[in-house]
Order: C-alpha cells, then sequence, then structure tokens
C-alpha cells in the first residue's frame, strides 16, 4: 500500500481529509527509527557469484564474503531505505558504518534501488562507470552483500575492502528483521498514514518514511516507538498509540507524533461532510470566492468551520475580493486575523 500526502477515508457517513502541510516540518538529530523488512541472504550470495563472475571475465581474483562487512551492508540497505544516498540518514559518511579494523583499508560502496533480481542489479552497476570500477577494483578481497526490502521494494548495497574475509560461518539464513536507523530530519521524510481497523468505529495512525529519492520506496515505521499526542477539539479521540475514533461533529484536529520524546511529524486531521471534489466546498450550490477562501484557510491550517463566515476575513458581513486579498497578506505575514 502507498502513503499519500493527502488521504480520504470514510469515516461512516463522514469524510476524513488528512493533510500533510511543509509548515508543519519538524526539525531533529539522532531519532532511532524502527522498522521491519527482510535481510535476503540467498539473493545477496546470488550476487556475489555474478560478482566474481565478472571479476573472472576481467582476470581478477574472486572476492569472499566477509562476516562484519555482510552485516555493514544489510544495515546499509535499510538505511537507503530511508535515504537514498552514500550519506547516511543521520548525516555522516557512508564510510561511518565500517568496523575499526578497515580503518586503513581501500574501501568503497554500491548501492541501487528498485531491481528486481541479482541479475538486474548487477546489470545496473556494470553498465555504470562508477559502479563497475569498485565492482573489478584488482586489490579488493572482501565484500559484504545487502538485500533488504519492506513491501516489495528491494534495496541493494555492496561494501568492498582490501582486507582478507573473514568469512560467515554458517551463511546466514533470509529473515525477517527489525532494522534500526539513526536519522536527521534533514534526511529523511515523515507523513502521516491512516488506515481502517477492524473496528469501524477506529482508525489507525501511522508514520511512514517516503524516499525522496523514489516515491514508490517508502517503509512504515513500527507504532510501539511512536507517541501520539492531539488536541481534540471534542471532535475525535486520539489515543497514544494512535487509534483515532469516529468523529463526533466536524473539525480539526491537531496531531502530533513523538519518538523518543522527540517531535518529528505534526498535522491536522480535517473532519468534513461537505465534497471536497466538485468545488462547492461549504455545499451553497456555488462556486465562488468563498470556497476559494475556505479550501485557502485550510491549506494554510487556519482553522475554521465550514460557513459562509469562516471566508468573512475581515468581519464585514460579506465575502468579496478584499478577503481573498487579506487572507494572501496574512500567509505572508502582513495581516493578522
Amino acid at each position: 500500500m502507498k502513503p499519500f500526502s493527502r488521504i480520504i477515508v470514510s469515516v461512516i457517513a463522514i469524510c476524513m481529509l488528512l493533510s500533510v502541510s511543509t509548515a508543519f516540518a519538524a526539525d531533529y538529530d539522532n531519532v532511532v527509527l524502527r522498522f521491519n523488512g527482510t535481510e535476503d541472504y540467498t539473493i545477496a550470495y546470488g550476487v556475489l557469484e555474478i560478482v566474481n563472475s565478472e571479476r573472472a571475465a576481467n582476470g581478477l581474483s574472486p572476492l569472499s564474503m566477509d562476516r562484519d562487512l555482510l552485516a555493514v551492508a544489510m544495515q546499509r540497505a535499510a538505511e537507503i531505505a530511508i535515504f537514498f544516498d552514500h550519506t547516511r540518514p543521520d548525516g555522516s559518511d557512508c564510510f561511518s558504518a565500517f568496523p575499526a579494523r578497515f580503518e586503513y583499508s581501500h574501501i568503497g560502496e554500491n548501492i541501487a534501488l528498485g531491481q528486481e533480481s541479482a541479475a538486474e542489479v548487477m546489470t545496473s552497476w556494470m553498465n555504470s562507470p562508477g559502479h563497475r570500477a569498485n565492482i573489478l577494483t584488482a586489490d579488493y578481497k572482501s565484500i559484504g552483500i545487502g538485500c533488504f526490502y519492506q513491501y516489495g521494494v528491494v534495496h541493494w548495497v555492496q561494501v568492498f575492502s582490501s582486507e582478507t574475509a573473514s568469512v560467515p560461518s554458517p551463511v546466514p539464513e533470509d529473515r525477517g528483521v527489525t532494522a534500526s536507523v539513526a536519522v536527521s530530519s534533514d534526511y529523511c521524510d515523515l507523513y502521516f498514514d491512516i488506515e481502517a481497523t477492524e473496528d469501524e468505529d477506529y482508525s489507525q495512525l501511522y508514520i511512514v518514511n517516503v524516499n525522496p529519492f523514489f516515491e514508490d520506496s517508502f517503509v512504515f515505521l513500527n507504532n510501539d516507538i511512536v507517541t501520539y499526542k492531539a488536541n481534540e477539539n471534542g471532535i475525535a479521540a486520539v489515543t497514544e498509540g494512535g487509534l483515532v475514533s469516529s468523529p463526533s461533529k466536524m473539525g480539526f484536529v491537531a496531531i502530533e507524533a513523538y519518538i523518543g520524546g522527540v517531535s518529528v511529524c505534526r498535522d491536522t486531521l480535517f473532519y468534513s461532510d461537505h465534497d471536497f471534489n466538485t468545488g462547492d466546498v461549504n455545499n451553497d450550490s456555488d462556486i465562488n470566492n468563498t470556497d476559494l477562501i475556505l479550501v485557502a484557510r485550510y491549506i494554510v491550517s487556519i482553522p475554521v468551520s465550514i460557513d459562509t463566515m469562516a471566508a468573512d476575513v475581515n468581519y464585514d458581513n460579506s465575502v468579496t475580493n478584499s478577503d481573498l486579498i487579506l487572507l494572501a497578506r496574512h500567509i505572508v505575514g502582513l495581516y493578522e486575523f
């Protein structure tokens, strides 16, 4: 299932629109995200076979899988699910993931995302000069290969070293894992998602990271690390675990998510029985300035009730171009309500 920045969920006879506003972006460092996924060692060793086949075709000695590099590669594969780059999601260099024994080695890293097989990812790497050069570097002796996936998108990593390998014994089996990744707000993109539950009276909030380099690569964070807080306004109850009750009336519920006591995501649940798809926001059978102002106020998260007077910015009992102008001035900081 794919998260969207705007999500509409039917709740009895009321529609719930969950918006995401960049005005609510939180700043944080060294927050640890946890999420489930699969480490596929069978495919990783399949990549190694192709690596050594390519090296043999170029007169080079084979590489051996190294126990420590294998762990590094699997960790980095989980990390690029959050942020696809040689910079780690906490802002540090990718080589900071290597243990101290490689400090004075010649080391390298290849990454890839979205290829579905060992053969496909190796074709991509061998067709790229920089990646090919790493695979065919003569003085490399050891390698670690990461293959991590969640919701079907595979994340690939190769790490190389000139150190002699400490070969894993036995070869690890494929396994489900809970990945732990330290992040900075500059290198991740967290959103709320909301899903129906078996109990029609409740929905469940989640935090989702969408990879900025590949929107089909997203991870659902484990909810056991998240605490949800809300200004419910008597509209809908929100538990610390993210369960949201059906609304008792229309209006706004401000929600905020914390991980390790740090705010990582803020947004607003907006409940309305009006159809935002027609343009007639206030259901008065007319599309005019009132509808423009109501949706603009919603976008910039100025709480409103859905009625004509909510669009009367200057409180003169009419909705005119003056209200549009005043709202625009407010958005840029030149007018206060």
